[in-house]
């Protein structure tokens, strides 16, 4: 499967694998709209190629097609259980037909620019496609172990350079370029997410917006791992509202994939089941918990990556340092001010102070934000360049799920009677 038709095949394979694994697992609801359904089985695929990979590897298996098709072969058997169907939803319009004519653009262009250019940013290369190349050609994980280091940051989760790595094997050669198509895809999946979770135009003209916002569009086609995990803590947050059993079930998959995808995953996993746990006695869902179950999936990376001595080097010599913050506000406000924002952060501040309901959803980008101005305070590298390499992709990640709070505060705003946004 060579060439661009390879690597769209293998993104089929990923959907197919991932829409059985979710009716498995009951990861539907009627209340889940068609886009949502899309992202939820892409996501639920890339995570169980990748999980799946890493087993195996642990176990002693090579790396290949062989691999790939027995992680995922087994998926499609979830196609056999019926999902229930989505429930109707109002007719968009013409002003909702306009914005998903104006998203189909937006998504078009991000699609040209991911496939024009290619994988140019050092941290990009040395952080995630070298591991890509390494894992394809060795055909097992030991670059990892390699002493000195031939990667970078070798304590960075493997969800990003195993993605690459299936489709340089099902492809039969490495191709940076085409195994970007799955960032592309999480990107499609984010405005799928975002389309699905607001009522009538309002979904398909937030995604365009998010779509087209220049900071999050940029993201695209440089291959790091911060799109991919934006898209987990959008889906958590999304998840975690919900009040059915299956929210959970969701919100346990895309927890787990924040773990997965970056090490910041871990406060985004803790405040997530810390959220749900504190919910449960009001919603009466405490024995629906169990839903959270996939974030166990990470402690096999744990005790690997343990195994092997690697630790988070921001963490290395780390010291709380509160002095910091004036730095770190100042820092993180004029990023946010930033117009590749589009004025995204003080729409959000502003929504959120005239009508401060932002619920669980709400409760959790707040807990992520707190948890990287701790990680400023405490790092044991020059805060000041961490600051400044880093800040921009931080609100990245909770860019998504922002845009939802702002769309949904503000929709409830104009609404009679309406519930707290992102309850």
């Amino acid at each position: 499967m060579n060439g661009p038709a390879g690597a769209l095949l293998v993104l089929a394979l990923l959907l197919a694998a991932g829409g059985g694994l979710a009716r498995a697992l009951g990861l539907f609801t009627a209340r889940t709209s068609r886009p949502s359904r899309l992202a939820l089985a892409f996501v639920t695929g890339w995570l169980a190629a990748t999980t799946g990979l890493f087993l195996l590897a642990l176990c002693g298996v090579r790396l290949g097609v062989g691999a790939a098709v027995a992680v995922l072969g087994p998926c499609l058997i979830g196609w056999l259980r019926r999902a229930p169907a989505p429930a109707p939803r109002p007719a968009l319009g013409f002003v909702g037909g306009a914005g998903v004519a104006v998203l189909l653009l937006v998504a078009a262009r991000a699609a040209v620019v991911c496939c024009a250019e290619p994988v140019t940013v050092g941290d990009a290369w040395l952080n995630w496609q070298l591991k890509a190349r390494a894992f394809y050609e060795d055909r097992t994980l030991a670059v990892l172990g390699v002493e000195p280091a031939q990667v970078g940051h070798r304590d960075y989760p493997l969800h990003v350079p195993l993605s690459s790595t299936l489709f340089h094997l099902l492809m039969g050669r490495p191709d940076d370029l085409l195994a970007k198509l799955a960032h592309l895809a999480g990107y499609l999946s984010i405005l799928a997410l975002v389309a699905g979770a607001l009522p009538g135009a309002a979904g398909p003209w937030a995604a365009a917006l998010l779509g087209a916002t220049p900071a999050v569009v940029q993201s695209v086609p440089v291959a790091l791992a911060d799109l991919p995990f934006a898209l987990m803590v959008l889906g958590a947050g999304l998840a975690l509202a919900g009040d059915e059993p299956a929210d959970l079930r969701q919100a346990g998959l895309f927890l787990y994939g924040g773990l997965w995808t970056k090490n910041e995953g871990a406060t985004l996993a803790l405040a997530g089941v810390a959220l749900a746990a504190l919910r449960a006695p009001r919603t009466g869902r405490a024995r629906d918990l169990a839903g959270l179950a996939p974030v166990v999936l990470f402690v096999p990376w744990i005790a690997y990556r343990v195994s092997l001595g690697l630790r988070t080097e921001e963490l290395v010599n780390a010291g709380f340092q509160p002095r910091r913050l004036p730095d770190v506000g100042a820092a993180l406000a004029a990023e946010a001010l930033k117009p590749e924002w589009l004025l995204l952060w003080p729409a959000l501040v502003l929504l959120v102070a005239v009508r401060p309901r932002p619920g669980a959803a709400g409760a959790l980008l707040l807990a992520q934000l707190g948890a990287y101005v701790l990680v400023y305070l405490v790092a044991g590298t020059d805060h000041l360049w961490l600051l400044q390499t880093t800040r921009s992709r931080l609100l990245l990640h909770l860019a998504p799920l922002a845009t939802v709070l702002a769309w949904r505060i503000a929709i409830g705003a104009f609404s009679k009677g309406s519930g707290p946004p992102g309850s």
